[in-house]
């Protein structure tokens, strides 16, 4: 398994709904901010954004960023998300 920073500048709410809905429905995830999730699978990074890249317009910028080296942070959306992301990250 891989772990995955999937950023996403998505304007459309409708458009940013369905994109943080398959996230959400394709992957053991979590979120980093409003427009940053944390996602594991066993794609590769062109998988994902194949995946993802149907979901969105031209407009919207997206990265897919392999994780591995190191990560802090503060101040998550909760302890439980916490220790996911120390897990996983």
């Amino acid at each position: 398994m891989i772990t995955y920073i999937v950023t996403f500048d998505i304007k459309d709410p409708k458009r940013k709904e369905a994109f943080i809905a398959k996230l959400k429905e394709e992957y053991s995830w979590r979120p980093i901010h409003d427009n940053a999730y944390a996602v594991v699978t066993e794609k590769t990074s062109a998988e994902l954004r194949l995946l993802l890249a149907k979901i969105t317009v031209i407009a919207d910028p997206v990265f897919v960023i392999r994780t591995g080296r190191e990560a802090v942070w503060i101040n998550t959306y909760s302890d439980k998300n916490s220790e996911w992301l120390k897990k996983y990250l």
